[in-house]
């Protein structure tokens, strides 16, 4: 007899995740593209909940939910008796995209004392790779296990979520051809990068996660390996009746060397 509304949801106990509150929400189902930037205007972090992470550059702060049981992750706190890499910053104008965006390079330790060339692993959605995933403090911690090999990352921004929207996650090809024939003898030009394709991996979460794949399926002579994070494989262009679109495209190109 309130008008106090709620619902209860029964989650796995090695659930981990970000949420947001959304007060007076619409109900209606979720709207993507240019309208979903409207909506999230009005999602803000639980006041209650103490976890959280920021994205400052766009005032956005996403609260945490964590389960007794989530799966630890002994990899992504800095340790005092690991060596560390270095975190470049630039920004990259793009005249296939006609725009510019902030790119982080990420080299191992001891980078500068050798010359031999390096595997790379690229990101999309770099913002949320440096920081909600601390990607360079997971490189340090498995480099000194000894469980990688030295690599170079790239992080790759976006500019804003609706700009993410039509880049990423729409596979938007001029955005692939970015990666493939801007971003990439860029950084070759100023790192020292294998040629080796297969040494190469691009990934992302989500919709970034379906856009890599895409990438590496247009150009495999660039990009040999993927990381496809809960890629969002369901995705379907608006002309297209059936989803799964990506998988088709997988399913009808000639086989190629990809892992």
């Amino acid at each position: 007899d309130t008008d106090l509304w709620y619902k209860t949801y029964t989650l796995p106990a090695k659930a981990r995740m970000t949420y947001m509150i959304s007060p007076d929400d619409s109900l209606a189902p979720p709207a993507f593209g240019g309208k979903y930037g409207e909506r999230m205007a009005n999602f803000r972090p639980d006041p209650f909940n103490p976890r959280a992470f920021s994205r400052p550059d766009e005032d956005e702060t996403w609260s945490v939910l964590e389960m007794p049981a989530a799966f630890p992750q002994p990899w992504i706190n800095p340790r005092s008796e690991v060596p560390a890499g270095t975190v470049d910053d630039h920004l990259l104008r793009s005249d296939i995209l006609n725009n510019e965006r902030r790119v982080w390079i990420y080299t191992p330790p001891n980078y500068a004392e050798h010359t031999e060339r390096y595997g790379v692993i690229v990101l999309l959605d770099g913002f949320e790779y440096l920081h909600a995933m601390p990607t360079p403090t997971i490189l340090d911690n498995l480099l000194a296990k000894k469980l990688i090999s030295p690599v170079i990352a790239i992080l790759v921004d976006h500019i804003s979520w609706e700009k993410r929207w039509e880049e990423i996650e729409q596979c938007y090809p001029p955005f692939v051809e970015f990666l493939a024939r801007e971003l990439m003898p860029w950084a070759k030009s100023r790192y020292r990068i294998v040629t080796d394709s297969s040494r190469i991996t691009i990934g992302g979460y989500s919709g970034g996660g379906t856009c890599a794949a895409f990438a590496a399926l247009k150009h495999p002579e660039v990009f040999g390996k993927i990381l496809s994070q809960s890629g969002a494989f369901s995705y379907k262009p608006s002309e297209e009746q059936e989803h799964g679109w990506l998988i088709r495209q997988f399913i009808d190109a000639d086989r190629q060397p990809l892992a």
